[in-house]
């Protein structure tokens, strides 16, 4: 919470120093905040050359990068799930609320450079895809199916636990709340979650609708703010094109709307789909384009 001197009690951070949403722009200091920048996945684990910790050295020579090429936010991968298929030894879920405490720490430190480097990150919380943990590999450990992310209780339960976790954590280097870090620029409730359930055709169920995922989307969001009044709340569920839906528009504690633009994945080029997904945006939410090549 902001101190009487308009500062964090454990960060000594301005309140005006963090990101803010007015209707679709996104606002730091009075003045709009726009930014291209690029993801870099590996900033918290690394999978390529082998799967490591990564090290203060891999940290700072990616945000510096970034930083002098002018980019002021940067996109990391999500928290991995114990199980994944190219997980290595190294995973932040070791199982049901056990977390590894290592991994967070290089975590810990990563906020440190980017705030030293003044480039914020975007931190998604969990992937749908079995590449180093998911959706598949966090429902597993509660004997349940892709789907039941969105019905079951208990696995609702088990995922706000991590973002509870992640949220709240207070930094080992620094003693401050990660909610209180202007570091950080927005929490993503995830990476390419789509509107479908991928057992549902292998086991006859129907599909989850938008409904079921906007309702679970507005419960999680509210959640996050509910810990967490600072940062941003991304919704992280891959649109292909599709138009957005009211909740996403309408929902006060969603305050960014994001796509992932793949080469030719929609038949259009990259400047007519962002002009279409602005066009259901625009003076609602500001529209964050993720783009792959």
């Amino acid at each position: 919470q902001p101190n009487k001197d308009g500062g964090s009690e454990t960060t000594g951070a301005l309140a005006t120093d963090f990101v803010l949403r007015k209707d679709d722009q996104l606002v730091l200091h009075d003045a709009p905040f726009r930014f291209i920048s690029f993801n870099v996945p590996n900033l918290h684990v690394v999978e390529d050359e082998g799967w490591h910790r990564a090290s203060l050295w891999e940290q700072e020579d990616a945000l510096e990068t970034v930083a002098r090429m002018g980019g002021q936010v940067v996109r990391t991968y999500p928290m991995s799930i114990v199980g994944g298929l190219n997980n290595g030894t190294y995973t932040h879920v070791l199982g049901k609320g056990v977390y590894n405490e290592a991994l967070l720490c290089d975590l810990d430190q990563l906020l440190v450079v980017a705030g030293r480097l003044n480039v914020r990150l975007v931190i998604p919380f969990i992937d749908p895809w079995e590449w180093w943990g998911g959706i598949p590999q966090f429902t597993k450990l509660y004997n349940a199916s892709f789907g039941d992310f969105y019905r079951s209780s208990e696995v609702k339960e088990g995922f706000r636990d991590l973002v509870k976790n992640v949220v709240m954590r207070r930094n080992t280097l620094t003693g401050g709340l990660y909610r209180d870090d202007p570091a950080i620029l927005a929490w993503e409730s995830g990476n390419e979650f789509d509107y479908v359930d991928r057992e549902a055709a292998r086991l006859g169920v129907p599909f989850p609708s938008r409904g079921a995922t906007d309702a679970w989307m507005r419960v999680l969001a509210g959640y996050i703010k509910g810990l967490d009044p600072n940062h941003l709340v991304v919704d992280g569920r891959l649109l292909n094109n599709r138009e957005v839906s009211k909740v996403q528009l309408e929902d006060p504690h969603i305050d960014l709307i994001s796509d992932h633009f793949y080469p030719n994945a929609a038949n259009i080029t990259f400047e007519e789909r962002l002009t279409r997904m602005v066009s259901f945006t625009k003076s609602h939410k500001p529209f964050l384009a993720v783009s792959y090549t």
